[in-house]
């Protein structure tokens, strides 16, 4: 089973390994480089988002990562 964590940072961190220890491949989408749960040697892809998530055209966008990497979980890390 594939998990997708919106966002990440450190309440990220906190999800990926118990997940990947359970065997889940977790991924990371985000709006920007440099986020803390990227570190996580058990994380199985990071993705950055060409767009904010208030941006026309976002929903779409995780539509199709989530399709891409055959997600079956989604887990937003923020409100």
């Amino acid at each position: 089973m594939n998990v997708l964590l919106i966002g990440g940072g450190t309440q990220g961190l906190a999800f990926i390994s118990p997940l990947t220890k359970l065997g889940y491949k977790v991924f990371v989408l985000t709006e920007e480089r440099n986020n803390y749960a990227e570190v996580s040697r058990y994380l199985a892809g990071s993705i950055v988002s060409p767009l904010r998530i208030s941006d026309a055209g976002y929903l779409d966008y995780l539509l199709s990562v989530i399709r891409g990497n055959k997600i079956t979980v989604v887990v937003p890390m923020g409100d």
